[in-house]
């Protein structure tokens, strides 16, 4: 079956910025990658109550947030039996958050990148008293 897409993909990420751009080239004159974004391609920005919804799951089931503070993220509505999102920051997919419909609760589902992560920061906090 063929993946079907909501329009054209169009999202890069500037590596320079870490921010996501719609052009190859960013305002500041780096190339930007693309980011490889799951069928369709429904993305928005995360919003603040997002990024303390993901941050709050993830840090119930690893003991560590995911997001940063101050970093941008894009959130992809991708296929699920119930609501999931794709997280992308830094031009990743770092994780999936899922609603769990037996569970009644929100799932995340860590990628290698988003592990990693996840992994650091609870190193760091861990190290620093954070």
């Amino acid at each position: 079956m063929t993946k079907i897409y909501l329009g054209k993909m169009v999202l890069h990420w500037c590596p320079k910025c870490d921010l996501p751009v719609l052009e190859s080239i960013c305002a500041c004159g780096s190339p930007a990658g693309k980011v490889k974004v799951t069928p369709p391609g429904d993305i928005r920005p995360a919003f603040q109550h997002d990024i303390d919804h993901i941050n709050t799951t993830a840090t119930a089931q690893f003991g560590s947030p995911l997001i940063p503070d101050g970093t941008i993220a894009i959130m992809n509505k991708v296929p699920s039996d119930d609501r999931m999102e794709e997280i992308i920051a830094s031009g990743v997919a770092l994780a999936n958050i899922r609603f769990d419909v037996e569970s009644g609760k929100w799932v995340l589902l860590p990628r290698m990148e988003g592990a990693a992560r996840i992994f650091t920061l609870k190193w760091r906090g861990a190290a620093t008293g954070w």
